[in-house]
């Protein structure tokens, strides 16, 4: 159990900046603005502004409201481990203290990777599905 709850650990902290730094990817607008200003080049493809806006389209919002409310879990876990560090420095060998402790601390680690995960599924989703 110890190294399942380790392995978790690790594998999160492992994942969470290397998924940060991917997610946060914005794309590059590689046609010029002075490309689309002459005759008919607004007709272009390339010269037109998507209606899906990354900040203010649907994608940007959904994908917006995702990172919140992982970020709002993520909270809430760590203020879990924090918690259940808590109980197990106070149990005072008690045995169902301790294992009231050592349940919170694998249920909060739990969460904490079921979070990353559900956020990685969801933009995933967001960006195969909302064009």
């Amino acid at each position: 159990m110890k190294k399942l709850v380790l392995s978790m650990f690790t594998a999160l902290l492992i994942a969470v900046p290397v998924y940060g730094t991917v997610a946060s990817a914005a794309p590059v607008d590689i046609v010029p603005e002075s490309a689309c200003s002459g005759q008919g080049a607004s007709e272009s493809p390339a010269c037109k502004k998507g209606t899906d806006d990354p900040i203010t389209g649907t994608k940007g919002v959904l994908i917006r409201v995702a990172n919140i409310l992982a970020w709002f879990g993520g909270a809430i876990a760590v203020i879990m481990v924090i918690f259940g560090g808590f109980l197990y420095v106070t149990s005072a060998g008690d045995a169902g203290k301790v294992k009231k402790a050592k349940d919170t601390l694998l249920y909060a680690a739990v969460g904490l990777v079921v979070i990353v995960a559900s956020r990685v599924i969801v933009i995933f989703v967001i960006n195969k599905v909302v064009t």
